[in-house]
């Protein structure tokens, strides 16, 4: 509320001229500059945006080209910090593959960069040789069927 209030004193100084007298044609220009500096504020954030989004799938698509595997997670494989991220954990050390994980938590852009890089809405997500694989319940079901080792073997990746 005070802010405000401190708008609305300093536009109103802006708005008289040097008698102290209101300047009808000066308002008009101050509302028309505020309004330009809105739109361009908005225009700079919404590049900003795009500028960041471009930075962190660049890192997302470095991880999984440097990495036969990466597991984007909550929490670290050690200390999961969500059922899914542990479950998908204990599957991958369950077959015993080396693999990269990258903690979400740590970053809330990199959290949503991954969901969209993927088009998949929810983390842990797991990548093998670049290519996305699925979620959690995706995972345990290649795992159970033994396509997910298949997989691994056709690349090479089981020890």
């Amino acid at each position: 509320m005070a802010v405000e209030f401190l708008k609305s004193m300093i536009l109103q100084s802006l708005l008289k001229n040097s008698n102290g007298v209101p300047n009808t044609v000066h308002k008009d220009k101050m509302r028309m500059k505020l309004a330009e500096n809105r739109i361009f504020c908005k225009m700079l954030s919404r590049e900003h945006k795009k500028k960041m989004k471009n930075a962190l799938f660049e890192r997302i698509r470095k991880d999984i080209s440097e990495n036969d595997i990466v597991l984007y997670m909550k929490g670290a494989p050690t200390f999961p910090k969500d059922g899914y991220s542990a479950a998908l954990a204990e599957v991958l050390r369950g077959l015993g593959v080396a693999y990269c994980s990258v903690d979400v938590l740590e970053d809330d852009l990199l959290y949503q960069a991954v969901k969209d890089f993927a088009n998949w809405p929810s983390v842990p997500q797991l990548y093998i040789k670049g290519a996305f694989i699925g979620g959690s319940d995706t995972v345990k079901e290649l795992n159970a069927s033994g396509e997910l080792r298949a997989l691994l073997e056709k690349n090479g990746l089981l020890p």
